[in-house]
């Protein structure tokens, strides 16, 4: 709907960075992000939330407001919308941020699902704040109800302690606790209090005097309290798609009824014999009856708001400068930055029909490099313009304003926008292609779209001849039509299945990859593949124009549980360039100075050193040993990236540092063990881990 003109080449700003103190109002996704993003930029960050956990509205709970339609504005807030049986409506591939993939994860509390429940969501959440240590910059059970600027361009924010409710039924609320307030200064203020609080209530001419009962979907939670009731739905979005149904189970009735519908739809839904759907309510009746604009008329029980939220800030005070109007929140340059306050106060999460946890991404990205000073914002002038501008395209195309923030499909390219002025990558082709695939196969098939997904026909190309490309092209085997294994160790006219299975194929390297989307091998065989997954070092992913419908999760899965990351890597290493990384070669370093038992023997002999208790050669000696074994690689024609593969000389090497600690070196019956494992290993490739009895007779018998 917006149009957005993406600028490559914002020049970024000169060094040195600034580091803020900056508030971020609440803990939930777009907060958690918001909180590593300015941290990342060396900014001091303090969440508030006023919860006693993070996850926002992910975080379930039974309890509702005593308000059901949410009109009192004194009413005690319950911060979630979620229903019991809420499932994402996207893929979990999707949803996830950029960096930190949303993928299975064991446990007999996880939901493995692609379309997972809504506690799968806060679990990931959570394993996002523990990841990046957000947690730790998190005031719980605190609630922020004054943030206004202060003469000197600092921000004031006001908070106090807030308590949860202590029962379903709100009846012991009281705020006893709460009188102790806490004035802090900042230099600016993050908004992250989402969205899905603040009902919008559809006006209903006669609704006053409409004796049923009336709710918002806020505070719906389960289907049971409207069994055998007549229920009337207002809505078309994906809360009353859900609500609709997961009522019908129970009710008598279930009427829907959307805006959007022409006047004369009255249609029932395949597959219910109780479930309607209707043009929008023309009228409500004393009598408790509703007419709707197709001239049908209900005894109803119930009408249910599925109707959307409002924006709601009821703690920012900017003596006008930034208002709500019809749910239009503005001004705010692409739905960030208020002009006239930029870039000290930023709104993170206002677009909505997105994909969130990646747009929420982006966003933060830019206000932390924008406070940075890394990042130019354009003048106020130039903001306000753009603002302008907008708004007298959704007015001169009839949107009204409340659509301003509904940013749909167009949010690939806001996000790439927005990925440009970081200068980071963008939406990645496999997202937007999964997310289109995902609302077209729920198009096509409404009721089980989160349970059927074609993504059994596809093409995988492994890369790799190490352990995880052993492993990995089993897994992927297991779900895709084909796998086909491309190995540079291997002769070029190597072509073989695998025994055991009947769609993985082993081959010499890949030769070409073309535009069509097919792939050469040097064995002269010719594949149309739909993912290339290299297992090389450095696991990633290359999608090729034949996509098709989606992606298996166990594939992007990989990036986290099975991508091996092995490009040595230091960005917090500074040495004015006395130790580098070079073709994957760090160094110089003596003795390698890089599991487990070596690690600890390295480590040995480290603390020896620092200790005094065991003594190095001179720099010179340890400088010319290091170029020495250099030359030696170099004169056997090994690459640099292999300086530091140390196989089965690690024996040789452990014993090496066990004497300079004058300890044990490595016990003969763990090196025996070692090359009893891989011999079984090359023996029994589908087995081996599995098959260890006579393995370990053998060694005790000296055998190996």
């Amino acid at each position: 709907m917006n149009t957005l003109t993406i600028n490559l080449t914002m020049p970024p700003s000169p060094l040195p960075l600034k580091s803020r103190h900056v508030a971020v109002v609440g803990a939930g996704a777009s907060g958690l992000v918001a909180a590593r993003e300015l941290r990342r930029e060396g900014h001091s960050v303090v969440v508030f939330e006023r919860g006693d956990e993070i996850g926002g509205t992910w975080v379930y709970t039974p309890r509702t407001e005593p308000d059901p339609l949410g009109l009192d504005l004194n009413r005690p807030i319950v911060h979630t919308s979620l229903y019991s049986s809420l499932r994402t409506n996207l893929p979990r591939e999707v949803m996830g941020f950029v960096d930190f993939p949303f993928v299975t994860r064991p446990g007999e509390d996880r939901d493995p699902r692609r379309f997972p429940g809504h506690r799968e969501v806060l679990m990931y959440l959570k394993d996002f704040a523990i990841e990046f240590g957000v947690e730790e910059m998190v005031r719980f059970e605190t609630e922020v109800v004054k943030v206004r600027i202060s003469e000197n361009g600092k921000w004031k924010v006001r908070s106090k302690r807030s308590r949860p409710f202590c029962n379903e039924n709100n009846d012991n609320y009281n705020d006893d606790d709460m009188d102790k307030i806490n004035d802090e200064t900042y230099d600016a203020v993050v908004v992250c209090n989402g969205h899905y609080t603040e009902p919008r209530i559809a006006e209903i001419p006669g609704i006053n005097l409409w004796p049923g009962k009336q709710m918002h979907s806020h505070n719906y939670r389960v289907p049971e309290p409207f069994r055998d009731q007549v229920v009337i739905v207002i809505g078309s979005s994906a809360s009353a798609v859900d609500i609709c149904r997961d009522i019908a189970a129970v009710a008598k009735e279930v009427h829907v009824a959307s805006r959007s519908a022409v006047d004369e739809t009255y249609t029932k839904l395949h597959g219910y014999d109780n479930l309607w759907f209707h043009s929008m309510i023309d009228s409500a009746r004393e009598d408790g009856t509703v007419v709707f604009r197709n001239g049908k008329v209900v005894l109803a029980d119930v009408i249910m708001h599925c109707t959307g939220y409002k924006y709601h800030f009821p703690f920012l005070d900017t003596n006008g400068i930034v208002t709500v109007d019809d749910n239009r929140l503005g001004p705010l340059y692409k739905h960030v930055f208020p002009p006239a306050l930029a870039p000290c106060l930023s709104f993170v999460g206002i677009p909505w029909k997105i994909v969130p946890f990646p747009l929420c991404e982006f966003q933060s990205k830019w206000i932390a490099g924008a406070l940075s000073g890394r990042i130019t914002l354009p003048s106020q002038k130039e903001m306000m313009e753009d603002v302008k501008a907008l708004y007298a395209t959704l007015e001169a195309s009839g949107i009204p304003k409340r659509y301003t923030h509904l940013v749909g499909d167009s949010q690939f390219e806001y996000n790439n926008w927005l990925a440009a002025q970081c200068g980071c990558q963008g939406t990645e082709k496999w997202r937007k292609q999964m997310y289109l695939a995902a609302f077209e196969n729920k198009h096509l098939r409404p009721e089980t779209y989160r349970d059927e997904w074609d993504d059994q026909h596809l093409v995988v190309i492994v890369i790799g001849s190490s352990s995880s490309a052993v492993d990995i092209c089993r897994d992927v085997a297991a779900v895709a039509k084909e796998v086909h294994v491309a190995s540079r160790s291997v002769a070029d006219e190597t072509y073989r299945k695998q025994d055991g299975y009947d769609n993985l194929w082993f081959h010499s390297m890949i030769d070409s990859a073309r535009e069509d989307g097919t792939v050469d091998f040097r064995n002269g065989k010719v594949v149309l593949a739909d993912v290339i997954m290299h297992c090389t070092g450095y696991c990633s992913f290359d999608f090729s124009s034949s996509f098709g419908l989606g992606v298996a999760s166990v594939l992007l899965s990989y990036i986290r549980r099975h991508s091996e990351r092995y490009k040595y890597h230091f960005p917090f290493l500074d040495t004015n360039g006395i130790v580098t990384v070079d073709d994957n070669r760090l160094g110089p370093l003596y003795k390698h100075i890089v599991p487990f038992p070596l690690c600890e023997l390295q480590s040995k002999w480290i603390a020896g050193v620092l200790s005094g208790r065991t003594t190095l050669p001179s720099q010179k000696e340890m400088m010319e040993e290091v170029k020495a074994f250099y030359a030696t690689l170099e004169a056997s024609g090994i690459p640099k990236r292999y300086t530091h593969l140390v196989g089965e000389s690690q024996f040789e090497y452990n014993n090496w540092l066990a004497a300079q600690c004058g300890c044990q070196g490595t016990e003969k019956w763990r090196k025996q063990m070692y090359l009893a494992a891989s011999e079984n290993r090359h023996l029994r490739p589908e087995t081996y881990r599995d098959e260890w009895d006579d393995l370990l007779t053998r060694v005790d018998q000296g055998a190996i």
